[in-house]
């Protein structure tokens, strides 16, 4: 069976799009999920990047843009109080998860998603985590959420996930190396499983050789 690895923070409404569609396409290919939480934040400051809301012009292009595919896709968004929000208890109580009930991880995930993009909830404060946690029986602590082995966890999966290539959330990965960015590529994602990534390798390379013709700033 193929995995499909899905980088994600819940810090980023397309992540959740993207997690709402994700079911229907994993059960047509055939698919084990691998969901890897990191830091969009981390990803953006290695970077050197600003994060989409930080940018006034583009924080009302993405909002609305957010707004109109959940629309056009039938998913109900509701924006939580604040954005961008602090995802670290969220994240870090993804990594408990993750390490004491991995048969749990997925719903853990869906609500934790639904709770700030459907339910308007504040995953930045820990009792809104935490209260997540307990609907499915999983203690957590604010002990746990400061714990080092967590806060190592984190890290290193947004490490890892640089050094894979990943530079946004949501992305995915193939076993094949197949990398692929936004949630408006999901309809991409089901193709090259479908019928084979039609990129041309060759032209990949002679296009990433091209030489600059102005310097960088």
């Amino acid at each position: 069976m193929q995995s499909l690895t899905f980088w994600f923070d819940y810090i980023s409404p397309y992540a959740f799009l993207a997690w709402q569609q994700l079911p229907a396409l994993i059960g047509r290919h055939g698919l084990s999920l691998k969901p890897v939480p990191v830091l969009f934040g981390g990803l953006l400051q290695a970077n050197g990047h600003k994060g989409p809301a930080e940018i006034p012009a583009k924080r009302s292009w993405v909002y609305a843009d957010a707004l109109r595919s959940a629309a056009i896709d039938g998913i109900m968004l509701q924006f939580p109080p604040t954005h961008p929000f602090n995802p670290l208890p969220a994240l870090r109580a993804t990594l408990k998860t993750a390490a004491d009930a991995p048969e749990k991880l997925e719903l853990v995930i869906g609500d934790l998603f639904a709770a700030a993009w459907q339910a308007g909830h504040d995953l930045s404060q820990f009792k809104t985590v935490a209260g997540v946690l307990a609907n499915h029986g999983l203690p957590f602590s604010e002990a746990d959420c400061n714990s080092p082995e967590i806060k190592a966890a984190l890290r290193n999966n947004t490490d890892s996930a640089l050094a894979a290539g990943v530079f946004g959330v949501p992305s995915y990965g193939l076993e094949d190396g197949t990398r692929l960015w936004g949630h408006d590529r999901l309809a991409q994602l089901d193709y090259i499983l479908s019928h084979g990534d039609p990129l041309d390798r060759e032209l990949l390379a002679e296009a990433l050789a091209t030489p600059w013709g102005i310097e960088p700033r």
